[in-house]
């Protein structure tokens, strides 16, 4: 049996069921807030920005002053990462296949965006 049981145990929760449609947690890990954003979009927020700062964090031990280079930057992890990064310091390099989503990443605290054309998974095909 893992240990640390539950369904994203890599991203080292202290308390999971985080996926179930109604949860039940500790008063002192809810946190009230006001936002205009759907729901659907709130719900999300911790997803993203903990699998981000798990790995700038526990994973890459990023520092300030340190060069971050994050590929698929325009994806919500990617824009997640940035923002920490940026937080934490760092200079951040990012990518997107999207020339015209550049501006997003730089919205996002990119220091340096660039865009990359992916090959086509097809091209290799036999």
């Amino acid at each position: 049996m893992a240990e640390r049981p539950g369904p994203v145990p890599a991203q080292r929760r202290s308390y999971h069921c985080s996926y179930a449609q109604y949860t039940s947690v500790p008063a002192a890990q809810v946190i009230p807030f006001e936002t205009g954003l759907p729901w659907d979009v709130v719900g999300a927020l911790p997803e993203m920005f903990q699998t981000a700062y798990g790995s700038l964090t526990a994973d890459l031990g990023l520092q300030a002053g340190q060069t971050l280079l994050i590929r698929g930057g325009t994806s919500t992890v990617g824009l997640s990462a940035a923002t920490l990064a940026k937080d934490l310091g760092a200079t951040v390099l990012s990518t997107t296949r999207s020339p015209h989503r550049a501006g997003e990443l730089r919205d996002a605290g990119v220091d340096h965006p660039s865009s990359t054309t992916a090959p086509s998974p097809t091209r290799y095909a036999n």
